[in-house]
């Protein structure tokens, strides 16, 4: 009920207007599930991003949500704290994340492999993509993957070029901010506190 309504106010006032007006950072969506043989995904909660600065907190929540189920989206949001001018970047997604009750390790190089085997051990990975706006990055949750041909499962990819969730891995890569950098996360044992950060310059 509440998509349909925002497309319609989409039309008329900008994303960052309707979401300063509804409140509303994201609606949930359904992502695609694995169907066909060789795919793999995790049961995310999918959001879809209204405004155009929410990105790490979207990311971060659909993570959370996977893994600790009990959290809320408003404070999982609150945590990440994106800010319009700057969004949020790595450092702050982590601290905010550690402070949810995630453990996160920062890769700079993943492979193909490397994801399919963290889907396999139930943890989603966050990564940055490639947006219209040169200057301008993406954050995302890869939550699947799919072998012959080799392919990612993408969640909100609703500001990049990339128009689906199944993402061919060729294709992906190329979309990739920083190839081979993203964040793994998975069920700690305990929060960390979280502390005051610096508003980082990209989101």
């Amino acid at each position: 009920m509440i998509l349909p309504l925002l497309k319609r106010l989409g039309s008329v006032f900008n994303r960052d207007t309707v979401s300063a007006l509804t409140g509303y950072a994201a609606v949930r969506i359904p992502l695609p599930k694995a169907t066909r043989p060789g795919e793999v995904t995790l049961d995310l909660t999918g959001y879809q991003q209204i405004d155009s600065y929410s990105c790490g907190g979207i990311a971060a929540a659909m993570a959370v949500k996977l893994l600790r189920p009990q959290q809320s989206f408003q404070r999982i949001y609150g945590r990440v704290n994106p800010r319009p001018e700057t969004g949020a970047g790595t450092r702050r997604v982590m601290r905010a994340l550690r402070s949810l009750g995630l453990g996160v390790s920062r890769q700079e190089d993943l492979t193909f492999e490397n994801l399919c085997q963290a889907i396999d051990a139930g943890r989603p990975v966050l990564v940055v993509v490639k947006t219209r706006d040169p200057d301008i990055d993406h954050w995302v949750a890869i939550y699947g993957y799919g072998r012959k041909p080799n392919l990612v499962f993408v969640a909100n990819q609703r500001w990049t070029r990339l128009a689906r969730a199944r993402i061919r891995w060729r294709e992906f890569r190329q979309m990739w901010s920083a190839p081979g950098e993203g964040l793994v996360c998975w069920k700690a044992k305990r929060p960390q506190p979280l502390r005051s950060t610096r508003a980082p310059r990209k989101k």
